[in-house]
């Protein structure tokens, strides 16, 4: 297959996937895989494609990075919540991919694992929604830092909801 053919493909895959609540990254491996392309020699294609998928998100965020980081200037309560709550779900993925990074690695590598893990992942996010109750959350600053026995359950969730409604029925700023 040429090479133009498969970076569209793979390009596509990664177009679709960004902005839905799946893992983007999962969805080129198994691509990479169940289209017999060689993974390691589209390993760095895979990640440097995110590249656009970030530059996406910023663009289509930048009003609100703006605005976040004004608000920490002038000491904005809700600036500095929006902060913290974005640290809250970061820092400990962080420090688990640092000190787990080769195992992640390995495991990544392997389409069986990813398969594996996305329907796990999609039986564990069925169970949560059903487990938990649902509060009435209108951006990332409001959710609660602690103070209910479901946050930790539903903090990624709420922020995954917002996300969504920020960006309305088409996926549309």
């Amino acid at each position: 297959m040429p090479i133009l053919l498969i970076a569209i493909i793979l390009g596509i895959v990664e177009g679709v996937t960004e902005f839905l609540p799946v893992s983007s990254t999962g969805h080129l491996i198994l691509a990479t895989e169940l289209l017999g392309f060689d993974a390691e020699k589209w390993a760095a294609f895979n990640v440097i494609i995110q590249l656009g998928a970030i530059l996406a998100i910023v663009v289509l965020y930048w009003r609100t990075f703006w605005a976040v980081l004004e608000g920490m200037i002038k000491g904005n309560a809700v600036s500095w919540r929006f902060v913290r709550n974005i640290l809250i779900g970061f820092v400990p993925s962080a420090i688990l991919g640092f000190v787990l990074i080769n195992k992640i690695e390995a495991l990544l590598g392997n389409a069986k694992v990813v398969a594996i893990a996305f329907i796990l992942g999609g039986i564990a996010i069925l169970v949560i929604e059903k487990m938990v109750k649902r509060h009435d959350v209108v951006g990332v600053a409001e959710m609660p830092a602690g103070g209910h026995p479901d946050v930790a359950l539903n903090l990624a969730d709420e922020a995954m909801y917002e996300a969504k409604r920020a960006r309305g029925p088409l996926g549309a700023a």
